[in-house]
């Protein structure tokens, strides 16, 4: 709220209320007729850029759910865009297994436990590419029915899988303890060259410059980091 020099002004700020009725619930305070007036231009604008900052919230989510829609493989689309859930489906418990996008391979190894899957990974019984492509599919099935996720990128898990498998390929040893292991950070981790916004509209389109030191951690250790995903706004 923003306060001016107090006057008697009553009639004009009626009469400004009149034209104006936002006006009508502002505590503003006046010095003279020519500052009421200066005032009403100026609340005038104030409403004009309230609308304004308003639209260019709703322009900011609009484009980001564009782009992040854009971020899942076409061929891992399961619903039609106007669709927020299955058609008939009621329960969506299982549809993570029975939609039809997962193989059986891929369903045995999002639900195996992490030290038999880590064990694997690091004697190459499954390598890491086809471990994070299951894990990829099935937190994309899932945010297409929850919006769970901020950030997608698949395509970056990839590379650094096979980064991940060459490295085994070649040494014979892996990585560290989390050798190959699909990691999902919240949306506040940064990591370099992915959004966070940490439920700010305002701060969409601001990429992180560099890795957090959790980041830089697990990614030491072995970890391939494939989604963000998403968080009550400012975390509270």
């Amino acid at each position: 709220m923003i306060g001016f020099w107090e006057a008697d002004a009553c009639g004009l700020m009626a009469l400004f209320s009149y034209l104006n009725p936002e006006i009508a619930n502002a505590d503003y305070k006046f010095s003279t007729s020519t500052t009421l007036i200066h005032t009403y231009t100026l609340s005038v604008e104030m409403s004009s850029t309230q609308t304004s900052m308003a639209r260019k919230w709703e322009v900011l989510v609009a484009d980001k759910k564009i782009r992040q829609k854009a971020s899942i493989p076409k061929e891992w689309i399961i619903l039609p865009s106007d669709a927020e859930s299955p058609s008939g489906v009621m329960n969506v418990l299982d549809f993570l297994e029975t939609c039809g996008l997962l193989s059986s391979r891929e369903i045995e190894i999002t639900n195996t436990q992490i030290d038999v899957l880590l064990a694997r990974l690091a004697k190459g019984e499954w390598t890491c590419v086809e471990v994070t492509t299951a894990f990829s599919k099935r937190a994309v099935i899932a945010h297409q029915l929850t919006n769970c996720l901020t950030e997608i990128f698949v395509e970056r898990a990839l590379v650094r899988a096979a980064e991940v498998d060459a490295h085994l390929k070649a040494t014979g040893k892996p990585i560290g303890p989390l050798h190959g292991l699909p990691i999902s950070l919240k949306d506040q981790v940064n990591l370099k060259g992915i959004e966070s916004s940490t439920g700010y509209a305002s701060w969409l389109g601001n990429y992180a410059p560099y890795n957090s030191v959790l980041a830089d951690v697990l990614e030491a250790l072995g970890a391939v980091f494939y989604v963000k995903t998403n968080v009550p706004q400012t975390l509270m």
